[in-house]
């Protein structure tokens, strides 16, 4: 069963059907501990935000700009991209707001082929 990822913003939605690949999900705990003076520690947790790493493996140096053009108009239009995935097992994200990033361009070959494409979303309240 394929996993699809959706992203939206205010000009383009673009559809990924991932097969076999790593979808990392890491829950970012945001919070504080506090140490008192007797030496104790306490953690007050505010929030509990999604954190999902994507490997898209090669994609020619057209769907890295596709890519690459979200990441850019979420700093020009100071809005983040919605995010929905589906098929993953127990992570059912729908209509998130994330900050997007994407690695660097990797061109391997005359082609413009890039490899090792890899982007994160942090869930995140729209700018």
């Amino acid at each position: 069963m394929a996993i699809t990822v959706t992203i939206t913003d205010q000009t383009v939605t673009r559809t990924y059907d991932v097969w076999a690949t790593p979808l990392i999900s890491n829950p970012d705990h945001i919070g504080q501990m506090v140490e008192t003076v007797d030496g104790n520690v306490s953690d007050y947790y505010k929030a509990r935000k999604h954190k999902i790493t994507l490997s898209l493996g090669y994609m020619t140096a057209g769907e890295y700009s596709v890519l690459k053009g979200f990441v850019d108009r979420q700093w020009e239009n100071r809005r983040y991209p919605v995010i929905t995935i589906s098929g993953a097992a127990n992570l059912p994200i729908t209509n998130m707001v994330a900050r997007m990033e994407l690695n660097s361009q990797n061109v391997i070959d005359n082609c413009g082929t890039v490899e090792g494409v890899q982007v994160s979303f942090r869930e995140s309240k729209q700018l």
